[in-house]
């Protein structure tokens, strides 16, 4: 239960980094390409190709500009489709990455605002191959820990055994010494005091 609980906290901050770190790019983004449209903002086809041009080399839902009265002026989307990751997945982890917003300037007067929302597709990927990476090692440490737990049960058993077996022996009037002294302070105590009884009926 430990072992779930800490990779599930390992998962859950990764989680957490991914969205973060997504949004601070948005964030620049945002702020760079409103800066570089404010220098020409009623120039339209500048807008729409240097929106174009951002949009095309990273990785974004979409890039809008919209206007003060919350109209479009001009918009870049594709559809959300991540690649490379199971649908199960993604349906089970919530993944949403917050629009980042910069303003557009035109001199001294606010033209419009300008929308930048992160595809979530590479969060995504980085979360699988973080989720993968921590099964392979769950396995790996659960079964380390239940071969850990043989062994010691193993050695706790031929204990009690060794134990048993000096009983049985004192019980047809065969005194012998169990040379065998376990770890387990409840076994040893157990051990040493049969050894001391068989000392004493021997002298």
């Amino acid at each position: 239960a430990t072992l779930i609980i800490v990779l599930r906290i390992n998962f859950m901050n990764t989680h957490e980094f991914t969205v973060n770190q997504s949004f601070i790019n948005t964030n620049n983004v945002a702020n760079v390409l409103a800066l570089s449209l404010s220098s020409r903002v009623s120039d339209e086809a500048f807008i729409q190709t240097s929106i174009n041009a951002m949009f095309d080399g990273g990785y974004y839902e979409f890039i809008s500009l919209v206007d003060t009265q919350g109209d479009v002026i001009y918009k870049k989307s594709e559809d959300l489709f991540v690649y490379d990751v199971p649908g199960f997945f993604i349906d089970r982890i919530h993944l949403t990455i917050p629009v980042a917003e910069a303003q557009v300037m035109n001199g001294w007067t606010q033209s419009g605002v300008l929308q930048v929302k992160g595809h979530t597709g590479p969060s995504y990927k980085i979360l699988w191959a973080t989720f993968k990476q921590l099964c392979v090692l769950f396995v790996l440490l659960g079964g380390m820990a239940i071969l850990v737990s043989y062994f010691v049960l193993r050695h706790l058993l031929k204990a009690l055994n060794n134990i048993q077996h000096q009983a049985e022996a004192i019980s047809q009037n065969e005194f012998i010494m169990n040379e065998t002294i376990p770890n387990a302070p409840e076994l040893k105590k157990v051990v040493l005091a049969m050894n001391i009884m068989v000392v004493k009926v021997q002298t």
